[in-house]
């Protein structure tokens, strides 16, 4: 549920569900921000808790930096040792 404060640049998060007790977050953003975040959430049909919900979860299951840092690393060191294919199709790939 959203709580809006006219004259404020502060969005009012509260979570609910059967299982757990609600929780409330209190975020100061500037103004654009703030209308960014509710004019996205309008934009997906969910309120503005549901939607700050929903994009730290996606969030969670990005690739992190230092992963993808470290698998880059890794497929440089294969190439350079040697450790890779030439491949000439996708056919090659699953051969």
């Amino acid at each position: 549920m959203l709580k809006n404060f006219p004259n404020c640049n502060t969005i009012v998060l509260q979570q609910s569900n059967q299982f757990s007790m609600r929780s409330i977050l209190s975020v100061s953003l500037p103004k654009e921000e703030k209308n960014r975040i509710e004019n996205r959430a309008k934009k997906y049909g969910k309120t503005v808790s549901a939607y700050i919900l929903y994009t730290t979860k996606m969030e969670e299951s990005l690739i992190q930096e230092e992963e993808l840092l470290k698998m880059a690393r890794k497929a440089e060191s294969d190439y350079t040792t040697g450790k890779t294919k030439k491949l000439n199709s996708l056919a090659d790939l699953l051969s």
